[in-house]
């Protein structure tokens, strides 16, 4: 079984492949067979240029070549080969042609003793499976998702991964699969958490819309969880990070669900605008003793590395103080009851409204640390709600309020002497690279795909011009 850092608490949605029957059938002109089949190639070749597009943008270099690797084997003399022969040698159509040859060649690498070989069975039957659905004009999948989800199925091909939407598709599980798949290469680089080769009995034992609970971190799958995570399970989970990254700084960010981000167990009232309702730190105000529990884990957790607590959605100086309450509070029943914690455990706000950046020069006096989450400031500043896609025209990510709210939230945290970091996806726009650093921005932080065309970037850039 295979895991991916990272947890999912979602419904649960039963992955449905459109399934083509494959017939045998007698035909008389063998070569116009054979001229279909190269006609659906060129289809599929036009395909897997768009997969490759789509795996580059969302998951980098190293994963898009997957679909560079299926196109090669589209056009493996052998693979070509072995269809063009049965064809003319059985007088058959194509697509049992393919199908036979898909089966041939996946069993070919399934009895290799070679663990990586094994694995290329799956991408064998996936270009043979986009072969035979552009032969019948049928398409491979249904991996449109409506609401966010959990995806549970036997299997999920390289393209069926690519095609996941991230928006939508919070953790998938699959009853079969391997550490070397190209899926799971896919997943690892898309940062969606995942558990891998669980069994057949999950498809049978699960139900769409389940709440289902994936832990890409243990490999541990919930069915319908119980209440809140206790203060145990979170100061273990938290311990774990801290000693896992050796003495690097961890910074954890409090309970932020609310408006995209749901937990059925919380049973949040329907909002008619749940991006400015009870969401991330007002959640926490209004509920302070899970507020206080998540606290207490991490205070646990902190004499185990170099903790840094986030807070989320910050709005006011009252809000901070609040929190600040709250902190000592827990810290000294911590001390009452001879449990140990760090004394020194750097605090921090992400910088999400254009209030928080409007009156930043007061709340870095407060804090340690300012993190701009540049997807909520970018929301909140031009009114578009990021969730609805009749008005992503309208949605300037480089819109000049944006960045000057950025500006004078890195000019504030600077002269309050906190350090500020982004960590929207403008952190990864290396056309505002150069940009960040000229305004003081301390810290860009990107999902791994993008780390290194940043730091090249970054390395390509004289500030002193």
């Amino acid at each position: 079984m295979l895991q991916f850092k990272g947890k999912g608490v979602y419904p649960a949605s039963l992955f449905k492949r459109q399934q083509v029957q494959v017939c045998r059938r007698q035909v008389k002109d063998t070569q116009a067979e054979i001229e279909r089949v190269k006609a659906a190639k060129q289809k599929a070749m036009q395909q897997l240029c768009g997969l490759y597009e789509k795996a580059l943008k969302e998951a980098g270099e190293e994963s898009a070549q997957i679909f560079e690797i299926h196109k090669m084997m589209l056009e493996d003399e052998d693979y070509s080969g072995s269809i063009q022969n049965i064809i003319n040698t059985q007088a058959v159509n194509g697509e049992y042609a393919v199908a036979v040859t898909a089966d041939n060649f996946s069993d070919m690498f399934g009895a290799m003793d070679d663990e990586y070989m094994q694995s290329r069975a799956a991408d064998v039957r996936d270009i043979s499976n986009r072969l035979i659905a552009c032969m019948t004009d049928t398409g491979c999948t249904n991996s449109s998702f409506t609401e966010k989800a959990v995806i549970i199925a036997d299997d999920l091909a390289p393209s069926e991964t690519a095609l996941l939407d991230k928006d939508k598709v919070l953790a998938f599980v699959t009853a079969s699969g391997s550490s070397n798949s190209h899926t799971a290469i896919l997943a690892a680089s898309m940062n969606i958490p995942a558990v891998v080769g669980v069994g057949k009995d999950i498809l049978q034992n699960v139900r769409d819309g389940q709440t289902v609970i994936v832990n890409g971190i243990t490999g541990q799958i919930t069915l319908e969880p119980e209440d809140y995570p206790s203060e145990e399970e979170q100061f273990k989970a938290y311990k774990s990070v801290l000693e896992n990254m050796a003495g690097k700084r961890v910074i954890i960010r409090t309970l932020d669900i609310g408006a995209d981000k749901q937990i059925d167990y919380f049973k949040l009232e329907k909002e008619d605008n749940p991006a400015l309702g009870l969401r991330a730190i007002r959640l926490c105000l209004t509920r302070p003793q899970i507020f206080e529990t998540q606290l207490r884990a991490l205070y646990r957790a902190s004499v185990y590395g170099k903790l840094g607590i986030m807070f989320p959605m910050i709005t006011s100086v009252k809000e901070l103080e609040r929190i600040d309450r709250l902190c000592s509070k827990v810290k000294k029943e911590l001390a009452d009851e001879g449990i140990p914690f760090a004394q020194t455990v750097e605090t921090g706000i992400m910088i999400e409204t254009p209030a928080a950046a409007m009156i930043s020069d007061r709340l870095a006096a407060m804090v340690d640390f300012f993190s701009v989450g540049t997807n909520d400031l970018t929301q909140y500043t031009l009114a578009c709600d990021r969730q609805n896609a009749a008005v992503e025209q309208f949605v300037d990510t480089h819109h000049e309020a944006v960045l000057r709210l950025i500006e004078l939230s890195a000019k504030n945290a600077h002269a309050g002497g906190s350090w500020i970091g982004i960590c929207g996806e403008l952190a990864a726009d290396l056309s505002l690279t150069e940009y960040f650093l000229r305004i003081g921005i301390d810290e860009l932080s990107v999902s791994p795909p993008f780390i290194l065309p940043l730091r090249d970037k970054i390395r390509s850039i004289d500030l002193s011009k």
